[in-house]
């Protein structure tokens, strides 16, 4: 129970039911091999966990633009390319110049906290044109460094020494309290939808497992946008009246033997 509730404090309740999942398969598995008496996983309780569309990002443009004048020198950096790509916080200390192509103007991202992706493959994100220059300056100030964000000793920069800075520049800037460095990337996202961007594309940028889980997340957001692309496919189904015109049967012509003798009915 420690144990978890200590988890709960660093990442999402989705992750921390996860990890328990795991764990407590690890358990049972020692305990049937009699390696362990118990699995001190039974009985512990899942975190409840909240709706998947409640979170904070930052909702307008001028917004973005305050955030970035409070940031301090180094922070500025992390936040213009969290917010312009949707990346991690621990995919980007991890970023290497040499994953950055200005030509084709993409950004392969195949490291993070974990090393290299399960699958050992990378996801691309492009990278949109008011980046270019901005990366095209920082590599220049770089003077050939590894890391596009390196440390003093050279080594990706921690974590927390992204987030606090952050999170005073926020807070200087009147942005919500409960807004994260990780909710960059929800920015992103979420501005992508409302723009009318492509929610399979936008699965792939983010890394997500399946497209469902974009959905559950975003679809909320723009239902307008996507009803009218909805729409556009509505020109392969003809009008209904006029299907209906073309294949509603005709009465059917009396036969010669049925047709009435008017002169008798006269």
């Amino acid at each position: 129970m420690q144990w978890r509730d200590e988890q709960a404090t660093k990442f999402a309740a989705a992750t921390v039911n996860g990890n328990l999942t795991c764990l407590s398969s690890a358990f049972s598995y020692f305990v049937d091999r009699e390696w362990v008496e118990t699995n001190p996983c039974h009985g512990v309780s899942r975190i409840e966990q909240k709706d998947a569309a409640i979170y904070t990002w930052i909702q307008t443009r001028d917004e973005i633009t305050k955030l970035l004048v409070e940031c301090p020198k180094g922070i500025r950096e992390f936040v213009t390319l969290a917010v312009g790509t949707g990346m991690r916080l621990d995919e980007l200390v991890h970023l290497q110049w040499a994953d950055i192509d200005l030509e084709r103007r993409l950004i392969a991202v195949h490291r993070g906290r974990h090393g290299t992706t399960k699958s050992g493959k990378a996801r691309y994100i492009p990278i949109l044109n008011t980046l270019v220059p901005f990366l095209r300056d920082l590599a220049l100030k770089r003077g050939g460094a590894k890391l596009v964000f390196p440390g003093e000793d050279g080594k990706p920069r921690s974590k927390p020494g992204v987030r606090f800075p952050f999170k005073q520049a926020a807070k200087r800037a009147g942005l919500p309290e409960a807004l994260r460095f990780h909710d960059l990337r929800h920015t992103f996202a979420s501005h992508w939808v409302l723009d009318g961007g492509d929610i399979f594309r936008l699965s792939k940028i983010l890394g997500h497992a399946n497209v469902t889980i974009t959905q559950k997340v975003y679809a909320h957001l723009a239902p307008e946008a996507w009803e009218q692309d909805y729409h556009r496919v509505s020109f392969v189904v003809p009008n209904t009246g006029s299907v209906y015109a073309l294949t509603k049967r005709k009465p059917r012509t009396a036969k010669p033997e049925e047709t009435p003798l008017v002169e008798e009915a006269a």
